[in-house]
């Protein structure tokens, strides 16, 4: 119950925040229930009862088979129209340091996702491409499908998540709806470089698959930075906010208190801090350490124990037995700790990616 509390509330701040800085404005569609247990990482029971409790404020608008919308409104003066460019334009800061994120981060991991792939994912990728108007969906909801793929086949548990955070902040469709009055001809770059018909996608592409995604996105970039100074000199009485509003959270919805203390003291361990067959500190003093009660700490020591990387004596404490060879099975065999090492392990995946682009960009 307390789990399922904290989800609730987890879900609920945050689309409430969304709704009322704006960055969901009035009359735009929220993710479906399945897209938000996708992105937030929780169960289809507490996607509804959050929609339900937002409608209920008056914040959004639910309907049978429809998206839910946004109807809620600083003010009742103002038409539909006029609070989403307002909203775009008090996050302009935030919404090109998304832009400017995506150009730096999302090339090497489409790239390394494409690489490893496989044929027979790569073809299933392809299909959303080919069968576009069949579902009469537009080129960037298709575009966006197909890339969701890409990463997902990668088998990182992080990649397909951080670029679903940065598209919910990127407001891609109002840019999209915009096109029109863009210089550049940016549907061009979806509608022309069909890397999907020349092989670019293919292993032994890779390096000019990687170049290819920093061009698309560096062009990109560049045409949103535009047409917000166009905005910005048709609307100067709206102030940009000064306030970066993205965050990116790789344990959004996974993460319980005593599993962080758990990681914390395993990750200890291993560094030596805490030594075989030495004893932990007391509960009452990791508690004070970790700002938590004595029972998020018994429950992290029990873990610890059932792991086979501590043992628990009356009145003793609680010993290091670091040299347990049963341990590191025993972690994988359980459902929980699997997918957290996995989660680990994709961690460590996506640093090696990221850090030399973001480097070299700070060059």
């Amino acid at each position: 119950m307390e789990q399922k509390n904290r989800l609730f509330d987890f879900l609920y701040q945050s689309l409430r925040e969304q709704i009322e800085t704006g960055l969901l404005p009035y009359g735009s569609a929220l993710p479906s229930m399945s897209q938000l247990c996708e992105i937030y990482h929780v169960g289809m029971r507490t996607a509804r009862e959050v929609l339900k409790a937002l409608a209920k404020e008056g914040l959004i608008q639910t309907a049978e088979r429809k998206p839910s919308r946004v109807i809620y409104r600083p003010s009742g003066n103002h038409s539909p129209e006029e609070p989403s460019v307002r909203t775009v334009l008090e996050h302009r800061d935030s919404i090109l340091s998304v832009y400017e994120t995506m150009t730096i981060l999302m090339p090497p991991l489409f790239s390394f996702s494409a690489l490893v792939c496989g044929e027979e994912k790569m073809q299933h990728c392809l299909w959303i491409l080919a069968h576009e108007k069949k579902v009469r969906r537009n080129k960037w909801q298709t575009y966006s499908m197909f890339l969701h793929e890409i990463l997902s086949a990668s088998g990182s548990l992080l990649f397909r998540d951080l670029y679903i955070s940065l598209e919910l902040y990127a407001q891609i469709p109002f840019f999209w709806e915009r096109r029109g009055s863009i210089v550049r001809p940016w549907e061009n770059v979806i509608s022309h470089n069909t890397f999907w018909d020349t092989g670019l996608l293919k292993p032994e592409n890779a390096e000019e698959a990687l170049h290819y995604f920093t061009a698309l996105y560096r062009f990109t970039t560049d045409i949103i930075q535009e047409h917000l100074k166009i905005l910005v000199s048709e609307n100067p009485q709206v102030k940009a906010a000064g306030k970066n509003v993205y965050s990116w959270n790789a344990d959004l919805g996974r993460d319980h208190y005593y599993m962080q203390i758990v990681r914390d003291i395993i990750d200890k361990i291993g560094m030596g801090l805490y030594k075989d067959r030495e004893f932990l500190p007391p509960e009452g003093i990791l508690a004070g350490q970790y700002q938590v009660s004595v029972s998020t700490v018994r429950k992290a020591l029990s873990d610890l124990n059932r792991l086979g990387f501590c043992r628990t004596y009356n009145v003793k404490g609680t010993q290091v037995t670091l040299f347990n060879d049963e341990a590191t099975f025993v972690c994988m065999k359980d459902r929980t700790y699997k997918k957290d090492t996995l989660l680990y392990l994709s961690g460590l995946q996506f640093m090696a990616l990221a850090v030399p682009p973001c480097c070299q960009a700070d060059l």
